[in-house]
């Protein structure tokens, strides 16, 4: 789910992390197309797999 490189990680190059300004929030932002996996791509995977145990069925606090 958190390797983007499987079927199960598909959805992450589909994301794009986005700021408005220096010290707001960020956010994920689904894009219309895929994207190449660097940078983001691997914080996306990395904060992913930090959150395994995290009660997917009952989100809080965790939009896209």
């Amino acid at each position: 789910m958190c390797d983007a490189d499987t079927d199960e990680g598909e959805w992450i190059p589909m994301l794009d992390v986005t700021q408005k300004e220096k010290g707001a929030p960020i956010k994920l932002e689904k894009q219309e197309y895929m994207g190449e996996c660097r940078r983001e791509c691997r914080t996306i995977m990395h904060t992913c797999a930090k959150v395994g145990d995290f009660d997917w069925k009952h989100p809080r606090g965790f939009y896209y």
